[in-house]
């Protein structure tokens, strides 16, 4: 049995098929802007260039072509899940980028949408 100081969380529910549809689409529309360029597709392809350095820098790539697999093929159990991801995305762009990079900014901008769409208080 799990008491609540056992350090096992409570399993969470899973995304729902209106939480998906909202989320694909969000999606969708951020691979769009100008905010989500930066984050459409693995840097590998955007810029193979800076390929290298990027991958040992980051032990964990993530960019919004990847979540959106992941969404498609059922591989975030939950909202928790997902959200830890759009995390991940700004905190790359954090360690790779700097905090004052232009492209760290598209990154919060790309995170708190994201955020916002699966209704997440968010902290800049």
């Amino acid at each position: 049995m799990n008491s609540p100081t056992s350090g096992t969380e409570p399993p969470q529910p899973p995304i729902t098929e209106e939480q998906a549809k909202t989320i694909f689409g969000v999606l969708y529309d951020i691979r769009q802007s100008k905010a989500g360029q930066s984050f459409k597709a693995p840097v590998e392809k955007l810029w193979p260039q800076y390929a290298n350095a990027y991958n040992t820098k980051i032990s964990n790539p993530i960019d919004l072509e990847t979540i959106e697999i992941k969404m498609k093929q059922d591989l975030y159990p939950s909202l928790d899940k997902f959200r830890l991801d759009i995390e991940l995305l700004y905190q790359n762009s954090v360690e790779f980028n700097g905090t004052d990079h232009f492209i760290t900014r598209d990154a919060l901008e790309v995170r708190n949408i994201l955020l916002d769409a699966i209704g997440e208080n968010i902290e800049s």
